[in-house]
C-alpha cells in the first residue's frame, strides 16, 4: 500500500474507533464473536440479549471507508445498536480494500452474505428476514451485492435493504432522467466536514471503479442503471447527511426506486455532515440513529 494512503488509512481507523467512546451506551447484552468465512473474508456476528423468539432478523453489515479504509472495528458502535435496538443480528463484514481494485470489495460481501444465509439456522435466523446494509462506500456495496442477487435469480435471499448515506452514483454516470436531482457534488464541492468531493472522486479512481462501464462493469453502481433495471429490487430504506457531497446518490436512488414500483423510503437529515452518526453529536446523532431503527424496523414491516 502506497505510504500516503496507509497514513489515511490509519488516521480513519483511529479517528472512528476512538470517537465511539464518546457515543452514548450501546443496549446491553449484546454478545459478538469473529468468524473467518474464506481467506479473504472475516465476520463479527452479533447476537441481542437473549430473545423467545425462534429465529430473528438477520441484518449483513458493509462498513464505509470509501473502499480504502475501515474494518470490524470502525463502526462496531453502530452494528451494535441495530442489533440491540431492533432486536435481530448483525453480521459485520470485513472485506478487501485498496489496492485489490474493483469488484472484489463486491465478491467478499457477497460471500459474506451467503455464508449468513446458508448458515442460518445455525445462527438462529430466519431466512425469510434477511437484510443487507451498508454506509457511505459500503452503501454502494450493499446496493451492488442486493442487485447482483436479484438478478442472479436469487431474490428470495433477501428481504430488504438500508443504505445510510450511501456513496454509490459517480456523477458522470447519473442516468439523464434523474440529472436535475443530482446536483450535491457540485453545490457541496468545497470545503465541507469530514468527506469532500475530491475524495470520493479519488476512491472511484483508486479501485478502477469510475466511468466509463462496461455492460460487466455497470452492474457494480445499480444506480447508473435507471428505473427499469430496478424493478425487482428489494424494499429499500436511505438516509442521507443534508451536508455531504454524495447526499444526491440517495435522492436519484429514491426516484428510481419509486419510478421502478420498489417500495422507498427516505430521510436527509438536516444541517449534518457525512457519518455524522458516528460524531459525539449528542441530539443530532440521537435522531439519526432514531431514525435509522425506524427505517429498519419498516423494511421488516
Amino acid at each position: 500500500m502506497p505510504e500516503g494512503l496507509e497514513a489515511t488509512v490509519q488516521a480513519f481507523n483511529g479517528l472512528m474507533t476512538s470517537m465511539a467512546y464518546k457515543l452514548p451506551s450501546t443496549p446491553s447484552g449484546v454478545t459478538t464473536c469473529d468468524e473467518q468465512v474464506n481467506s479473504n473474508v472475516k465476520v463479527r456476528i452479533y447476537h441481542p440479549r437473549q430473545q423467545h423468539e425462534a429465529s430473528l432478523p438477520l441484518i449483513v453489515f458493509c462498513h464505509g471507508g470509501g473502499w480504502i479504509a475501515g474494518n470490524l472495528d470502525t463502526e462496531d458502535h453502530t452494528c451494535r445498536t441495530i442489533c440491540g435496538e431492533v432486536k435481530c443480528i448483525v453480521v459485520s463484514i470485513e472485506y478487501r480494500l485498496a489496492t485489490h481494485m474493483f469488484p472484489l470489495p463486491i465478491d467478499d460481501c457477497l460471500a459474506g452474505y451467503q455464508w449468513a444465509y446458508e448458515n442460518a439456522s445455525e445462527l438462529g435466523a430466519d431466512q425469510s428476514r434477511f437484510l443487507l446494509c451498508g454506509g457511505s462506500a459500503g452503501g454502494a456495496l450493499a446496493l451492488a451485492v442486493a442487485y447482483r442477487l436479484v438478478s442472479q435469480g436469487q431474490k428470495d435471499r433477501i428481504q430488504g435493504l438500508i443504505l445510510m448515506a450511501p456513496m454509490c452514483l459517480h456523477p458522470d454516470a447519473v442516468p439523464p432522467k434523474y440529472s436535475h436531482l443530482h446536483r450535491s457534488m457540485l453545490e457541496l464541492s468545497g470545503d465541507i466536514p469530514f468527506v469532500t468531493t475530491e475524495m470520493v472522486l479519488s476512491s472511484y479512481d483508486l479501485l478502477g471503479a469510475k466511468p466509463p462501464y462496461t455492460d460487466q462493469t455497470k452492474e457494480w453502481f445499480p444506480a447508473m442503471l435507471g428505473s427499469d433495471a430496478l424493478q425487482d429490487m428489494p424494499k429499500t430504506y436511505i438516509i442521507n447527511c443534508e451536508v455531504e457531497c454524495m447526499r444526491d446518490d440517495g435522492a436519484v436512488l429514491e426516484a428510481e426506486f419509486s419510478d421502478a414500483g420498489v417500495g422507498v423510503k427516505r430521510d436527509v437529515m438536516p444541517g449534518l455532515p457525512h457519518y455524522s452518526w458516528s460524531f459525539p453529536l449528542e441530539k443530532a446523532g440521537q435522531r439519526f440513529r432514531r431514525n435509522l431503527i425506524e427505517g429498519i424496523r419498516w423494511v421488516l414491516e
